[in-house]
């Protein structure tokens, strides 16, 4: 009889994914799988303005127009599911669009206003661009 176990582990590449990896591996603690417990850690860092700064979530910068547009992907290594948004708009949690998008759709990526609409479909709220931007980044921007 063989006896294979299995142990997870969560890292994190840069100092602002500490907490990342905190709530990932609580989450693994808890029972949760491992795409629930990386959509779970990067919301965090998404809806954080002060990570922002990375190019993450809420609070990043702006592109030459003054939007903020942010891409997202994930896949589960079982079974090679995934799914991805690009240029999505108002959206501070686009890691959940790219989930929703994995489990639920037959369409693996989504970019710019198809990406949107898929997310506003599914009842994602979309915020403005204002609520989007943190001080720092509007003030970069202008």
């Amino acid at each position: 009889v063989i006896t294979l176990v299995v142990t997870m582990a969560c890292i994190a590449t840069w100092t602002f994914g500490l907490g990342a990896v905190e709530v990932a591996s609580k989450c693994i603690e808890r029972g949760s799988d491992c795409v629930e417990a990386v959509e779970t850690a990067i919301n965090c860092i998404e809806d954080d303005p002060s990570t922002g700064v990375y190019y993450i979530g809420r609070g990043s910068y702006p592109n030459e127009n003054g939007i903020i547009q942010l891409d997202a992907a994930v896949m589960r290594g079982q079974d090679c599911a995934m799914g991805a948004v690009c240029s999505i708009e108002g959206i501070s949690r686009p890691i959940s669009v790219a989930r929703h998008l994995m489990e639920y759709s037959k369409h693996k990526i989504l970019t710019g206003k198809g990406a949107m609409e898929y997310a506003k479909s599914n009842g994602f709220v979309v915020e403005s661009n204002d609520n989007m931007l943190s001080p720092n980044t509007k003030k970069a921007y202008e």
